[in-house]
C-alpha cells in the first residue's frame, strides 16, 4: 500500500479465521513460574507461535491455531529466552537437547475451532558440576504412562538403596545424580501395582527381591542427559490370611513362599499382624503357595491343607489335594491357611561315656514309618 502525506486510505479489511489455542501452566520444580515463555511448532517444526506465564504460572497461546499438529517446547534452537538457565523442555515434560529438538515431544491436534488445555511444562535446572541426569518414562505394557502412579529406586554398586521418586502426571521420572555405577528398580503402584517390577535394562524381579548382579549399571558421567524408560508386564497378585486351625486368630511372621511347578521359590512374605498378607505383582506363571509356620511354632502346609514333613513341600507336591495355581495376569488370587500348631520333640544325643556330641542329625518317623 502506498501512501503519501496526508492521505486516508481505507478498505482495507481483515477477515479473521476462528482458531484453537493452547492453555497450560509452567512451573519451576513444581512451582508457579512466572513469566516464562513457551513457544509453538507445527509439524514440519516451523515456528507457529508463542505464549507468556502470568503470575500464577499459567500461560496461553497468543493466537488462534489453524487445524494441524503442534509441539510445545521452553526453548527456541539458537536463542536466548525467558527460560535461560533451565533445561530445554518439550511437552510433556521431556529433555529436548541443546539446542532444543522441537520436535522431540508428543504432538497436539487441534481442531482449528476447540481450545486444548493441561498442556504442562516443568522447568529443570541443568546437572551440576560431576553430576548427570537419568530420566525416562515408566509405562505398562499396551496401556501407555502410568501417569503419578509409579516409582523408581536407584541403587549403588554395593546394592545400597540410594533413594527414589514418583512419577509426574505423565509418568515422567527424574534422577540427578553423581557420576559412577547405578543399578534402576522401577514398579507401579495404586491401579497398577499388579505389574511386575523390573530393572532398567527390562529384566523382571519381583519387588524388592531383584538381583542387581544379572545385569550392567548404568553409568553417566560428565553432565550426561541419558533417557531409561521402563515399560512392564502385567503380573499376577496373591493375598489371603494364616490363621491357627479351629480359632480365627491370625497369625504374624508366617512366611509365605510362591514356588514356580520345579519348587523354586519366586518370592516370599511374612504375614502381617493380623496373619494377612498381600504380593506384589509377580510374573504370571504357573504357582505353588506354601505358608511356611515353623519359625513360629506351626506346621507348614501348602495350598490347599497339605501337611509338609519336615518342611519339605517339594515331596508332597504331586499329593491329593494340592492345588497350583495357573493364573492369567491380571488376576488376584485368593489362598487361605488354618495352620495347626506343631509339636517340639528335644533331647540331648551323647556318646557312650555321656560326653554330648555337636553337629549329629536326628531323624523323626511318624507311626507309618514315613520320615516327617
Amino acid at each position: 500500500i502506498t501512501v503519501a502525506d496526508g492521505d486516508v486510505i481505507g478498505g482495507y479489511d481483515a477477515t479473521l479465521e476462528p482458531g484453537s489455542q493452547l492453555f497450560g501452566a509452567l512451573t519451576e520444580n513444581g512451582n508457579p513460574y512466572a513469566s516464562g515463555e513457551v513457544f509453538i511448532w507445527d509439524a514440519s517444526g516451523a515456528y507457529a507461535g508463542f505464549g507468556f506465564a502470568n503470575g500464577d504460572g499459567n500461560w496461553n497461546s497468543f493466537s488462534g491455531l489453524p487445524a494441524g499438529d503442534y509441539t510445545v517446547t521452553t526453548h527456541r534452537p539458537g536463542q536466548i529466552d525467558a527460560n535461560e538457565g533451565y533445561l530445554p523442555m518439550a511437552w510433556p515434560n521431556t529433555p529436548c537437547g541443546d539446542p532444543c529438538d522441537v520436535l522431540a515431544g508428543q504432538t497436539i491436534n487441534v481442531d482449528g475451532t476447540n481450545d486444548v488445555s493441561g498442556i504442562n511444562l516443568d522447568l529443570l535446572e541443568p546437572p551440576g558440576p560431576g553430576e548427570s541426569l537419568i530420566w525416562g518414562v515408566i509405562s505398562g505394557d499396551g496401556i501407555g504412562s502410568f501417569g503419578p502412579d509409579a516409582y523408581f529406586e536407584v541403587f549403588d554398586g554395593g546394592y545400597n538403596y540410594l533413594g527414589g521418586d514418583g512419577t509426574d502426571q505423565y509418568g515422567h521420572y527424574y534422577a540427578f545424580i553423581p557420576d559412577g555405577d547405578y543399578w534402576f528398580n522401577f514398579y507401579g503402584s495404586g491401579p497398577f501395582s499388579h505389574y511386575v517390577s523390573e530393572l532398567h535394562e527390562g529384566t523382571q524381579c519381583p519387588w524388592t527381591q531383584c538381583d542387581f548382579g544379572s545385569i550392567t549399571p548404568l553409568s553417566p558421567s560428565g553432565g550426561s542427559i541419558t533417557r531409561v524408560d521402563a515399560n512392564l508386564a502385567e503380573g499376577v497378585i496373591f493375598s489371603g490370611s494364616v490363621v491357627q486351625a479351629g480359632t480365627a486368630t491370625g497369625l504374624e511372621n508366617v512366611s509365605m513362599e510362591f514356588a514356580d511347578s520345579a519348587g523354586n521359590v519366586v518370592f516370599g512374605m511374612g504375614t502381617d499382624p493380623d496373619g494377612l498378607y498381600s504380593t506384589p505383582g509377580l510374573p504370571a506363571m504357573n504357582y505353588y503357595v506354601v505358608a511356611n509356620g515353623q519359625a513360629v511354632g506351626f506346621l507348614t502346609e501348602l495350598y490347599d491343607d497339605v501337611v509338609c514333613p519336615g518342611g519339605d513341600c517339594v515331596s508332597v507336591a504331586g499329593d491329593p489335594g494340592v492345588v497350583q495355581f495357573a493364573p492369567a495376569p491380571g488376576d488376584v488370587n485368593v489362598a487361605n491357611f488354618d495352620l495347626d500348631m506343631g509339636l517340639t520333640i528335644s533331647g540331648v544325643v551323647t556318646d557312650n561315656l555321656a560326653n554330648p556330641l555337636q553337629g549329629i542329625r536326628v531323624d523323626i518317623f511318624d507311626a507309618t514309618g514315613s520320615q516327617v
